[in-house]
């Protein structure tokens, strides 16, 4: 690399080498750059999976809350009427 820094000084002088440092500069960045958005999408997509697999969780999760719900309203109906029917209340 430095041979070929060196050339580019011969040939163009400070001006040439200052342009060809800066343009590998910007691609030495702009590689940088792709790498680092590369892992941000990877990120990115794994947070999501993890939010969809939450998602799904809290989904699931509630719908079992809601059928022991069900399950909890028979039970206190159902000792309601009972004990209406031992204590001689009528009211349905």
């Amino acid at each position: 690399m430095w041979e070929f820094f060196s050339a580019v000084f011969q040939q163009t002088g400070i001006l040439g080498l200052s342009c060809v440092v800066e343009a590998a500069v910007i691609a030495y960045l702009v590689r940088l750059y792709r790498q680092k958005d590369n892992q941000a999408d990877a990120l990115n997509k794994r947070l999501f999976e993890m939010s969809e697999k939450r998602l799904k969780d809290v989904v699931e999760e509630r719908e079992k809350y809601e059928d022991l719900s069900q399950d909890l309203n028979k039970s206190i109906n159902l000792l309601i009427k009972v004990f209406r029917k031992k204590n001689g209340i009528n009211g349905d």
